[in-house]
This record gives structure tokens, C-alpha cells and sequence, in this order.
């Protein structure tokens, strides 16, 4: 299954995708898909801390000539892994999946009505796991400054890689249509998810907040201590629900979802500074 995170910070995720990881599994981070300014530039070379700087700058440009604000957080990342029982494909293959999915997403220009988003696919080994995977990272300001609309997008990301699956051949998702549960709950899936809602919040209510003429400070400018608080109180109003996504999980047989978070992602260094780890999900 995609798991898809939001932020502000393409540096600090693209240093990260490009590091040694968490327990050193990360081997030959390249690029295997992207818009074109980007493969022309790297092509499948390997990546090291500048390229994975000049990449965040390429990305975040549209973002900083137009000055535009998203709410949640213009960087919006989502892994795509196999099961580990798959084995692995060709960087061709991950190409032709990745821009499927982009496509299906509605990052690109969608046939010439739409600005397109930067944005670049990286791949750097199989996980501790054992599973193939990818990571996709898109600019969610498009290259006339206009936004790409993140509604809804983990459900849509959901029905796009259901049609991948039958498209390629993989392996299918454990989903609605099987019975089974399609989602479960990581402590640190339930942190990342309310910092999320928390900041998406803080940003609707600054907005309200402006139009009456009163200015306050944007989320990343927020003290800590308030911030945790946000997050806290997000966390707490979803206790119930994630304690009954346990007890179901606990009442029938553990099944690995198809599509997951790289095991690596544990890293607090990832999309949020101060991240949450998140790892493959049984």
C-alpha cells in the first residue's frame, strides 16, 4: 500500500533518501523516474549530498518564486514497496510504475491542461525487509505557481496502485474487496497522521484568523511546546478509532500489505526534522 506524508522541508527528505540509513540498507540511491530537467541532469547516477541538495533546490523553486503556501506542506512523499516475495524490478520497470502513478495522482500536466509538478522518484536498495521499493517526492506547487490538489490523495493513491498491480502483474493489495483490512496503526503512523492534522488545522484557523485582520505565526514558527500540544490533542481524539483497528488486526491472522514505508524511514533526520519513525507495517 502507498503510505503518504506531507511537509516543508525537500532537503532534509532528499539527504535522507540519498544517506546510509537507518541501519546502513540503503546502497546506489538514484533516480530511476522524474520530470525531465531532472533525469537529464543525474540520470541513473548514483546520488550523493550536493546532488541531493541540488535536487531539493529544483524542486522547491516553483514554491519560492510564487511564495505559495500549502497547507499541511508542499513536499508530499509516499514509498511504493513490493513484497518482499516478489523479488525486484528493473529500474525500467520502476520507471514506467512511477509515472503511472504520478500520472494517475495528477502531478503531471495531465495532457496538456495542467502545469505540471516537479517531482523525482528515488531508489536506493531493498529495505531491511527485503523489499523493492521506491519513493516518490513531489512539489505540490505547480510550475505556474497554481497547486496541485492533495484532497483525498491517500485514497487516491490507494486506487491507483490497485490499478498498477493488475497493470504490471504484481501482487494484490490486501483491501476492501477481499474482506480484509486495508489499513493498520503504528504508533509513529498515528504520530506522523496527527502532526498532519494538527498543522492542517493550525493553517485553516490562521487563515479564518486573517481574514479578521488578526496575524499569527506560521505552523513551523510555532513554539514546540504548542505544537506538541496540537499534536497531542489529535492524537487523543483518535485513540478509540486506533484501538479498534488493533482489535480487529489482533482478532485474525497478521497479513504483510502489499504496499508499505521503506523499513529505512525510521530515521528522525526524514521529511519532518524531527520526525516520526515509521516502519513496514505485518
Amino acid at each position: 500500500m502507498p503510505n503518504v506524508t506531507r511537509g516543508d522541508r525537500a532537503a532534509g527528505l532528499m539527504c535522507y533518501l540519498v544517506g546510509e540509513g537507518k541501519r546502513n540498507e540503503h546502497t546506489d540511491p538514484h533516480l530511476v523516474a522524474g520530470d525531465g530537467a531532472m533525469l537529464a541532469w543525474h540520470d541513473d547516477n548514483q546520488l550523493g549530498k550536493a546532488s541531493a541538495m541540488a535536487i531539493a533546490r529544483h524542486l522547491e523553486r516553483p514554491n519560492k518564486v510564487y511564495g505559495v503556501d500549502v497547507q499541511g506542506g508542499h513536499v508530499w512523499h509516499c514509498s511504493l514497496s513490493l513484497r518482499a516475495d516478489e523479488g525486484e524490478l528493473s529500474d525500467e520497470r520502476w520507471q514506467e510504475i512511477a509515472n503511472d502513478f504520478v500520472s494517475r495522482m495528477g502531478f503531471d500536466d495531465q495532457e496538456g491542461t495542467k502545469a505540471p509538478c516537479r517531482w523525482v522518484a528515488v531508489r536506493h536498495g531493498l529495505s531491511t525487509n527485503g523489499n523493492d521499493h521506491i519513493h516518490v517526492v513531489v512539489n505540490l506547487v505547480r510550475e505556474d505557481g497554481t497547486k496541485a490538489a492533495p484532497w483525498r490523495d491517500y485514497k487516491t493513491a490507494q486506487d491507483a496502485c490497485r490499478e498498477l498491480e493488475k497493470k504490471y502483474g504484481l501482487m494484490p493489495v490486501e483491501g476492501p474487496e477481499r474482506g480484509l483490512a486495508t489499513r493498520g496503526y503504528h504508533p509513529a503512523e498515528a504520530e506522523a497522521q496527527a502532526r498532519s492534522k494538527a498543522r492542517a488545522k493550525y493553517d485553516t484557523w490562521r487563515e479564518q484568523e486573517a481574514r479578521q485582520g488578526r496575524q499569527h505565526p506560521v505552523w513551523r514558527q510555532l513554539p514546540a511546546a504548542e505544537r506538541g500540544a496540537r499534536m497531542n490533542a489529535e492524537l487523543t481524539a483518535d485513540q478509540p478509532r486506533v484501538a479498534l483497528a488493533r482489535a480487529v488486526r489482533g482478532a485474525r491472522p497478521r497479513l504483510r500489505m502489499r504496499r508499505s514505508l521503506c523499513a529505512g524511514c525510521g530515521s528522525r533526520t526524514c521529511l519532518f526534522g524531527r520526525g516520526t519513525p515509521m516502519v513496514e507495517r505485518t
